[in-house]
């Protein structure tokens, strides 16, 4: 493996959309590693993070609310693009210094969106040009408030019939909000703006590939194989090796949120696999001590880097098979 393909990544904050995960699944279909986290994690983690940029998703709450969510002010401190979408476009105009009001014209489903300003976000993107040449989007929207003031250093990119303000940015800072949804569909060049923002201006590399995916599973797999014999050693010296017809430790390319030390984590996961059998041709899965179960758990979690998570196969064949393949 010659390239980290975790080494560029971004951060998408979580205000409870509906659209969230969506908004990952868009950023890795683009080839780009990023995790989703809860808006009230802590700057300390942010920061250890590293990400290339952040996006601020949407959410059912108001930005009018002073007790809302609000982004933590490291957000816009870590010198990393900052792309708000819906109510992230709104906690980040309110928490740098604009005014977001209700709006007495909601807009949900689509709409139109008259690009009236140069951006790095939108440059060459367009659905349409009508007889002045003026440059449209079709969206898709999904809001009740409105920003009536920007923050210092934000120009006003693009308005909708209902809303004045429909995107912002500021291309110094390389902070941009839209009000509708790129992660949907519906936005016919939502996939073109998010991989605008993703590529060029956090200048992310696509590494993230189903390829690289699994060369580097496979590499993790080689570099911890020694440990993998935690199963076997545990299994001699508890006197249950001659118990079992065959046992063995897999290593799972995909990831579980888990908690270490006072961190949340995405990490790996191994699954242990023992069985009971005369022929191979069928078998059951061996009813293993919980205790035994346990310290094999602990000392593969606590041993072994980047492992959160271990789980025990209690399938049997059939209609499983003794192998995982």
């Amino acid at each position: 493996m010659t390239q980290d393909i975790h080494q560029h990544r971004l951060l998408i904050l979580d205000f409870g959309s509906q659209y969230t995960q969506l908004i990952a699944r868009r950023i890795r279909e683009i080839g780009v590693y990023c995790e989703i986290w809860p808006w009230d994690v802590t700057e300390q983690e942010i920061a250890e993070f590293k990400p290339q940029g952040i996006v601020l998703s949407g959410g059912p709450e108001s930005a009018t609310n002073d007790e809302g969510p609000k982004a933590p002010e490291i957000v816009f401190d870590m010198q990393v693009p900052v792309l708000g979408i819906c109510y992230g476009l709104h906690t980040m105009a309110a928490q740098l210094g604009g005014v977001v009001e209700p709006s007495d014209e909601k807009e949900f489903g689509y709409a139109e969106v008259e690009l009236v300003a140069p951006s790095a976000l939108f440059d060459g993107i367009t659905d349409r040009q009508d007889s002045a040449e003026n440059a449209w989007l079709d969206v898709w929207m999904s809001h009740g408030d409105k920003v009536v003031k920007l923050p210092q250093g934000f120009a006003p990119v693009a308005p909708t019939a209902s809303a004045p303000v429909c995107a912002i940015a500021d291309e110094e800072r390389h902070f941009y909000g839209v009000q509708f949804h790129p992660e949907v569909t519906h936005t016919a060049k939502g996939e073109e703006i998010l991989r605008r923002f993703v590529l060029d201006i956090c200048a992310c590399e696509a590494r993230w590939t189903a390829a690289n995916i699994i060369e580097d599973a496979i590499e993790r797999v080689r570099r911890d194989v020694g440990n993998d014999h935690i199963f076997i050693e545990e299994l001699r010296s508890h006197n249950l090796y001659d118990k079992v017809s065959q046992a063995f430790a897999v290593f799972l390319p995909v990831k579980s949120v888990g908690v270490v030390g006072d961190q949340r984590r995405y990490e790996w996961v191994v699954a242990l696999r023992a069985v009971e059998t005369v022929d191979f041709m069928t078998a059951i899965w061996a009813r293993l001590p919980y205790e035994f179960l346990e310290k094999v758990s602990l000392r593969i979690i606590n041993e072994i880097s980047g492992i959160s998570r271990v789980v025990y196969d209690i399938s049997g064949k059939p209609p499983a098979t003794i192998e995982w393949e």
